[in-house]
């Protein structure tokens, strides 16, 4: 899949909104779960035993305001 869309594994790949439809689109089944670099980060300091917390917020921009009720609950479900 990678090299088919040529995308270079394990590097970060900036896209635009045409780009990520184009992908989503080819990857059949999946499973959505939240992260990032600034939540990964929590989640390992957390995992020594220290506090950890993250504010942030997710852009929502036009065709994707439907996904929006979805993605606190994901995130809430992945966290706990």
């Amino acid at each position: 899949f990678l090299a088919r869309h040529g995308i270079i594994k394990a590097a970060m790949n900036l896209i635009d909104a045409e780009r990520a439809e184009t992908l989503y689109a080819a990857m059949g089944a999946r499973v959505e779960t939240s992260g990032g670099s600034a939540g990964n980060t929590s989640a390992g300091v957390a995992s020594f035993g220290a506090r950890a917390a993250f504010i942030g917020k997710v852009l929502v921009i036009g065709r994707y305001v439907e996904r929006a009720a979805t993605i606190g609950p994901m995130v809430r479900r992945d966290r706990t």
